[in-house]
């Protein structure tokens, strides 16, 4: 384990945005955890955004916002949901067009 103290971060997909890291890759032999996200819908859009490992499958998706949401979003995983190596947590909608405010609270593990 690097850090197991928990940190936050908030991040904003844009409408113009095909994809949005929310925190950067950690780096070789590193990986990050994921406990909590917190999504506020800024400008409704008729795109999904799905919220973990970008260009991921199901299974790296820790949320997914359906198309023309309104209401807040939130993920929360007491053990938290570990991402690949040196992979970036990130937004991606199916096409640009929706804006949604996160905060992610997250860990940085040592593999």
């Amino acid at each position: 384990m690097f850090n197991r103290r928990k940190m936050t971060a908030q991040g904003r997909l844009l409408a113009a945005d095909t994809t949005r890291a929310l925190i950067a890759a950690p780096g070789v032999g590193f990986r990050l955890r994921i406990f909590r996200v917190f999504a506020s819908v800024a400008t409704v859009a008729a795109q999904a955004i799905d919220v973990g490992v970008d260009g991921g499958g199901v299974g790296q998706q820790v949320l997914s916002i359906a198309a023309s949401a309104t209401i807040p979003h939130h993920f929360w995983c007491e053990e938290g949901f570990p991402l690949p190596e040196n992979t970036a947590f990130s937004a991606k909608p199916a096409a640009a067009g929706p804006a949604v405010q996160f905060f992610v609270e997250y860990i940085i593990e040592k593999l």
